[in-house]
């Protein structure tokens, strides 16, 4: 009950922070301590809205996706380990690993600066030195590509390189646009291969449905076997400008099997029934949280 009271509590201070614009709320949560900048706190962002209310942000998950890959020997045992968080966002994933214990070395790459900021923020906020963060857009090759920002979910910047007939069923035509220059993940990772191994790197990727154009500017990290945490969202994945079937087979090419829950709990599949998987969503915006994994 004492739970319910405080997380009303919280709620309650969120909604009057928002009306008057509070400068400094801070979300304490399990993952760590984090800034709510005010253009979060504007637009009801949620993935800050939920730090500083539930004091979490897709934790659950993330533990089960740790338990799993550590219990078969996909990720070490001991916090000798390396994250790749891209569309790292405030760090929210980077620095609740880095504070688990579950990785002494992470690499948070974002396409938009206020996010990078935040996180810089955030680290120095939690006390953590050992993660390296970079901004830039990615993408399967170094072009010029249209990044758009979204006014109302900060986590829902994307790429869009859909065709100008294409239907957005959020209002995503009316956020700002800005042509960047993106890079591969392997260009941004070169300098850290060295420390990059099958059993001691995980990718954590939420590109709002731009993954399969990131794997494919990323054959030579990926080529490493390394387990992969992803959000997947078939209607992302059609306004990011790649189809379906393209976007199966760079799945079917880097992994072997994916593993999603089901009935609470992990169940696996062979990547050669992807389509199968996909085809369960209806093209409305919903998603799902899988892990892949190589053989």
């Amino acid at each position: 009950m004492l739970k319910k009271i405080y997380r009303l509590v919280r709620l309650i201070n969120w909604e009057f922070a928002r009306i008057f614009s509070f400068p400094n709320l801070i979300a304490k949560s399990v993952q760590g301590n984090f800034f709510v900048p005010k253009t979060a706190l504007k637009a009801n962002d949620p993935i800050h809205k939920s730090l500083y209310i539930d004091k979490c942000f897709e934790y659950d998950f993330y533990i089960t996706a740790i338990n799993f890959l550590k219990k078969n020997n996909f990720l070490n045992n001991s916090n000798d380990n390396v994250l790749i968080d891209a569309g790292t966002n405030n760090g929210v994933i980077t620095i609740g690993a880095i504070n688990s214990g579950d990785f002494n070395f992470a690499i948070g790459i974002d396409g938009c600066s206020d996010h990078t900021s935040w996180c810089k923020k955030n680290l120095y906020l939690n006390k953590i030195d050992n993660v390296k963060i970079i901004t830039s857009v990615l993408s399967d090759s170094k072009r010029s590509i249209n990044f758009v920002k979204s006014k109302t979910n900060l986590g829902n910047h994307c790429v869009n390189d859909q065709s100008d007939d294409f239907k957005f069923l959020y209002g995503e035509d009316n956020n700002i646009a800005n042509t960047e220059e993106s890079n591969t993940l392997d260009e941004v990772l070169y300098p850290y291969f060295d420390r990059i191994q099958s059993n001691n790197c995980l990718l954590w990727i939420d590109v709002e449905g731009h993954e399969g154009k990131v794997f494919k500017g990323a054959s030579q990290l990926l080529s490493k076997n390394i387990p992969c945490v992803m959000e997947l969202c078939p209607y992302m994945i059609k306004r990011s400008g790649i189809s379906i079937d393209e976007y199966i087979s760079v799945i079917k090419k880097f992994w072997d099997e994916f593993w999603l829950v089901r009935n609470f709990k992990l169940v696996n599949y062979p990547t050669s029934v992807f389509s199968n998987f996909i085809n369960e969503f209806n093209f409305d915006g919903s998603y799902q949280n899988i892990i892949l994994v190589p053989k």
